[in-house]
């Protein structure tokens, strides 16, 4: 169904068929719309959505936010959403409701791990770097058949849905390695954003994995990137590291360990076990010696680090290293990107992400999404 990706601009919804269709639209208390003829996709299709707003979300203790700083941040989160309204300005087939959050985030802090009484480990910033982070977000929940009535429309909300918008301003939405793995100078690696390369959308990257219903854009200050790629020779002398921390501290548990009977079995079946890591680890930093010494020769080692998923080749056999459009790349936060002459309230870059399911009225709002939303706007808006 191609029918929102053709409809806007411009044309205006043709309600009065509808008309044969429905016999009242919902009031707010209402669960169902009752229609003259058996629910159907084709009826469904026809029938209007709503635009709904939800309550906003405050999770910005710490930062202490004025309210005219407060205020800032939501006259921005409304210009997005004025966005939104430009290229989907009515729903069909579904509810879509949308509210702004604010929290408390930081960015490009230097940290350190210490352990604790509980047997893991504390993150500690060396000095705390505060952003406020914000986000808007759009969920786009289906309307359905009534099973137990064939003349009744389900309305969609509250309920669930995997198509969503969401646009964070300040926060990469990456996931963070912990102490296991170290870090680039204090500086926590980051995976999952970058999203691999999927194609070139003008002066933007469209990111995501090709077969899976999810797409991203990051938008930043021209020239400037608000992450710094790993290369691969930090991400290989990591990988070295943590290769032999691991397996030596398994090793030396297995050695150590009190056997629960003490004859020949049981330590045969540890002796092995400790036969076999030894044989893993050393497996493993072959690989990775090796790969330390072709990228050496090739000149290839202060290219990104870019993996198929989060260290895998530590334990699978697969490619240590893959191209842009086949991975992750793995960076820290460029400690340099955050302007400190800026307000708190202030987008410094932006992060663009949509998810949706395959029912048409869904699809064709992610199609939409990836053809018209103005990006660019969202670009002028960085450092204002």
């Amino acid at each position: 169904m191609n029918a929102l990706i053709n409809e806007f601009p411009g044309m205006k919804i043709q309600v009065t068929i509808l008309f044969l269709f429905l016999m009242a639209l919902s009031s707010p208390g209402q669960k169902f719309i009752k229609t003259e003829t058996p629910c159907s996709d084709e009826v469904l299709f026809k029938t209007p959505g709503r635009w709904l707003k939800d309550r906003l979300l405050d999770y910005s203790e710490g930062l202490h936010l004025t309210g005219i700083q407060k205020k800032e941040i939501l006259n921005r989160l409304d210009a997005i959403h004025q966005m939104m309204l430009t290229i989907y300005p009515h729903p069909m087939a579904l509810d879509a409701a949308w509210h702004h959050s604010i929290a408390y985030g930081t960015f490009a802090e230097q940290v350190k791990y210490e352990p604790n009484s509980q047997g893991t480990v504390n993150r500690v910033a060396l000095k705390e770097k505060p952003v406020a982070s914000f986000n808007y977000r759009s969920g786009f929940f289906r309307y359905d058949c009534n099973p137990n009535n064939p003349k009744e429309i389900l309305l969609g909300y509250p309920g669930e849905t995997y198509t969503w918008i969401h646009v964070y301003a300040n926060t990469l939405e990456a996931k963070e390695y912990g102490a296991d793995i170290g870090t680039i100078g204090g500086y926590p690696i980051l995976f999952g954003q970058p999203q691999p390369l999927i194609k070139k959308m003008g002066d933007f990257e469209l990111r995501g994995i090709v077969d899976k219903r999810e797409r991203w854009v990051i938008i930043h200050r021209e020239g400037m990137l608000p992450y710094i790629p790993v290369t691969r020779k930090q991400y290989l002398d990591l990988c070295i590291a943590y290769i032999e921390r691991q397996f030596d501290k398994g090793i030396k548990e297995l050695k150590e360990a009190s056997l629960p009977f003490d004859d020949k079995d049981n330590r045969e079946m540890r002796d092995q076990q400790i036969a076999n890591s030894i044989q893993s680890r050393d497996a493993a930093l072959r690989r990775h010696r090796e790969e330390l010494e072709k990228n050496t020769n090739e000149g290839t080692l202060e290219l990104p680090a870019v993996v198929t998923a989060s260290f895998s080749a530590l334990t699978h056999d697969v490619p240590i290293f893959v191209s842009e459009k086949e991975g992750w790349t793995l960076v820290t936060e460029n400690p340099d990107y955050m302007r400190k002459d800026l307000p708190k309230y202030v987008p410094q870059f932006f992060v663009v992400k949509w998810t949706w399911s395959d029912w048409p009225p869904q699809a064709d709002i992610a199609k939409l999404i990836e053809e018209r939303f103005p990006f660019e706007k969202l670009q002028a808006m960085i450092d204002k």
